[in-house]
């Protein structure tokens, strides 16, 4: 039977009209929290965009395309929505935005029909209260705005405690809300946690009724049970990588972790008065003295509880209370009915001007006043005070991508802490150094030993960067690998003063085994010598670009001050010239050692009305001053490039029929790919015909890695496995996959992996496991083969200590 609050018609009209106007309130003050922060993206978001993108592409669900699977996000449902909205051509974050703020609105009108069902009652002006809280909320409006899962996950939340509480009336209804737990699950890691509570909640509801409550369990566990099999057959792990990245080595710090969560929550409640925590408590009591209203409370300790578990969370504005102010605001509110509720009888048809009303009156307006107020005018402030958003990141991202482009590298890698942003514009391979989207350092990258050999035997990123506290935090700082194969960049622009980038040595500085075509001895000022000249594309057309190899070394006396280079061709009455920072300005000559030769590669673009001809390429120095630097060489610099559209034509086109012939013997993955690096400058070529040429030149490299294969199938190992590897994955680059290749390379890195393992050289082993990640990142052998083996190799390091 339902509890009519108002027996009068007109009254009933009047308080339906209220909480409608009341509800729209909380709608309007909702979307202004959000307006006032809506260029707020946070920069893990990024990660979540990244996904989807690849997943949009038919990549899989891997960070960048080619990269290892590994589940670096925890949101996957919202992953699908967001690769939706990517395959259409829509901006992600905005995308997020837009569901998000759509969720949160769902959010608030949930929130304030869910006092009427609770009480199976129509809803009254006063169920609006948790509404009006919510929609005031700074982590619930800051986080709607980030771009993150937050407001689907806490409607789904919602869409679950609605659904189970209709469930309650009827005895034979489908358990819709374990099926909306499911999805929670799969947008958040700690959705079972909510499982766990509403079998209490359904026994208490319904004593001795067990047949509910099986009932709800298998539909819950049945295609939960399928998603995680799904997981561990695509990941191989059970759990997502941010469980093993936020919570590693679970034996030591739980009471550390539950000391920051308690810490956490305390922060938050420390701006609520102690009236304020004694109404939410006899509104939690109420709600389960009701029983319909237990879930609702257990919702509320699930969340709590995880925060607690998970140590809380660094980001500002209390991110991991989101899913939780719903509850606590219904909780409050039920506590601020019955206080009104004592001062006002219900067989009242209206509020008079007496004590009790104006009592009753004050107490909301209180409630409201002391929450709403903070809250709007914090969130109003908030976008200033968080630095690593996604917008900053993708910046950076840019800027690596530039400095890569600069140094002349068709792949490199990047390691930094910020995975968003930087993963999604930088187009490099990415290694996340808090482990987030990175398996092996989410496992065990707090352990020194580990950490180094992963990152600087395996990986060895082309540029590190850290930022703030992550230096200390990842154990880099003043890391002798750092210092040994490093070389610190200048700060880029936006950098802080704790900020340090770096790129690696070998970027600059060349091999003792690498050959210039034409050795020079040339002394400009006697501060650097340029030692030797290599031409990479000696005939191009107007619009082309030349390619240049320049290996210096350090003179008698070089100064503090930056060198500028300049390239010219001359020989026709308009000639070409180019000027760019020594070193690319990254190392001063100063800091070179005496036996190194550093190696830039110069990529000089040629004017689209260049005069066709034959040029002479001239090298100059100028000092910081600008001054030109006197030039003593022992050898003249005879190198030429031919610029011309016919003569450019006629060589690729050589080049091209070459690479379509037949045979491969004696061919290098170096020489191939020098011949597609002139194609490529040329600029004689259509865009078809460059196709051609490219899956050509990714055949040719096929047919060398199958060379090596045999050679390996014949006792010989080791460098062949990495030449094979790595002509695999350029031909992979050039739009070509051969999967028997890669597959009989695959297995062979892995037999090879074993046989050491089971001589005991683990360190070896897991480079072999490293190698087979690159040819194939979706191995889940593979995968399983490292984890096992890096759990070997830190018991190792642990028994020899």
């Amino acid at each position: 039977m339902r509890n009519e609050s108002n027996p009068q018609p007109e009254i009933r009209s009047q308080g339906r009209r209220c909480f409608l106007l009341l509800t729209l309130l909380s709608f309007c003050l909702f979307g202004a929290g959000v307006w006032t922060v809506f260029d707020f993206t946070c920069d893990d978001a990024g990660i979540s965009f990244s996904y989807a993108r690849s997943l949009a592409e038919g990549k899989g669900l891997v960070l960048t395309p080619g990269s290892e699977r590994v589940e670096g996000y925890s949101n996957l449902i919202w992953v699908i929505l967001l690769s939706f909205a990517i395959g259409h051509g829509l901006d992600p974050a905005m995308a997020a935005k837009v569901m998000a703020s759509m969720a949160g609105l769902v959010c608030l009108f949930l929130t304030a029909l869910l006092p009427g069902r609770i009480e199976d009652r129509d809803p009254e002006p006063l169920d609006t209260v948790p509404a009006l809280l919510l929609a005031s909320s700074t982590p619930f409006i800051y986080w709607t705005a980030g771009g993150l899962e937050n407001s689907l996950f806490t409607m789904l939340l919602l869409v679950a405690v609605w659904a189970f509480l209709g469930e309650l009336r009827r005895k034979e209804a489908f358990p819709l809300s374990a099926l909306c737990i499911v999805l929670a699950s799969m947008t958040r890691p700690e959705g079972p946690l909510y499982a766990l509570v509403a079998v209490p909640a359904l026994l208490l509801c319904r004593p001795w009724n067990i047949r509910a409550g099986v009932y709800w369990v298998g539909a819950f566990s049945i295609p939960f049970g399928t998603f995680l099999t799904w997981r561990y057959l695509y990941f191989g792990d059970w759990l997502p990588n941010v469980y093993h990245a936020k919570l590693p080595d679970l034996g030591l710090p739980p009471l550390t972790r539950a000391s920051s969560g308690l810490a956490y929550l305390s922060s938050y409640f420390e701006t609520w008065p102690l009236y304020l925590m004694v109404l939410a408590l006899l509104g939690a009591a109420a709600l389960v003295r009701s029983r319909t209203g237990a879930w609702l409370v257990g919702c509320l300790i699930a969340a709590l509880s995880f925060i607690v578990f998970a140590g809380g969370d660094w980001m500002q504005h209390h991110r991991f209370m989101t899913p939780a102010l719903p509850f606590l605001f219904l909780c409050l509110g039920q506590g601020l009915a019955l206080l009104v509720r004592f001062y006002y009888s219900p067989d009242r048809v209206r509020l008079g001007l007496n004590g009790p009303s104006v009592a009753a009156v004050f107490t909301v307006v209180l409630v409201l006043g002391r929450l709403i107020t903070p809250a709007a005018f914090d969130t109003a402030n908030a976008p200033g005070r968080y630095r690593v958003t996604f917008e900053s990141r993708v910046n950076r991202g840019l800027e690596f991508a530039r400095m890569a482009r600069a140094a002349g590298l068709e792949s490199a890698s990047l390691a930094e802490p910020d995975a968003g942003g930087t993963s999604w514009a930088s187009g490099l391979t990415f290694i996340d150094l808090t482990g987030l989207t990175d398996r092996t350092l989410a496992t065990w990258g707090h352990r020194a030993k580990a950490r180094d050999e992963y990152l600087f035997g395996h990986r060895r990123p082309t540029f590190l960067r850290w930022h703030g506290v992550w230096g200390k935090a990842t154990g880099l700082e003043g890391s002798p690998h750092v210092a040994r194969d490093y070389i610190r960049l200048p700060a880029l622009p936006g950098d802080q003063p704790e900020d340090r980038n770096f790129v690696r040595r070998e970027v600059l500085i060349a091999g003792s085994n690498e050959v210039p075509q034409y050795p020079l001895a040339s002394s400009f000022g006697g501060e650097i010598t340029l030692t030797g000249l290599t031409v990479l594309t000696d005939h191009v057309a107007p619009g082309g670009c030349v390619d240049l190899l320049l290996y210096w070394s350090r003179g008698i006396s070089p100064s503090a001050g930056v060198h500028e280079i300049g390239v010219r061709l001359s020989g026709q009455e308009r000639p070409i010239t180019l000027t760019h920072d020594l070193a690319i300005g990254w190392f001063p000559a100063m800091n070179w050692k005496p036996e190194e030769r550093i190696r830039e590669r110069v990529r000089m673009p040629i004017p689209p009305d260049a005069t066709e001809g034959d040029y002479r390429l001239v090298i100059t120095a100028r000092s910081f001053a600008g001054r030109l630097l006197p030039v003593r060489a022992r050898r003249a610099l005879e190198a030429t490039v031919a610029v011309g559209r016919e003569s450019a034509r006629r060589r690729s086109l050589d080049l091209g029929e070459a690479l379509l012939a037949t045979g491969s013997d004696g061919e290098s993955r170096v020489g191939v790919w020098h011949q597609v690096r002139q194609l490529e400058c040329s600029a004689s070529l259509t865009e078809a015909e460059l196709i051609r040429y490219r899956k050509a030149a990714a055949s040719r490299l096929l047919d060398v890695a199958k060379a090596e294969l045999i050679r390996i199938s014949r006792g010989d190992g080791g460098v062949h496995e990495m030449e094979a590897a790595a002509c695999v994955l350029q031909a992979r680059d050039w739009g070509v996959k051969d999967e028997q290749v890669s597959g009989r390379l695959l297995n062979r890195l892995l037999t090879r992996s074993s046989e050491l393992q089971a001589e005991g050289n683990t360190r070896t082993a897991l480079g072999k496991l490293a190698l087979a990640l690159k040819v194939d990142g979706g191995s889940v052998k593979a995968l399983r083969s490292r984890d096992r083996l890096w759990a070997e190799f830190v018991a190792q390091d642990a028994s020899a200590h």
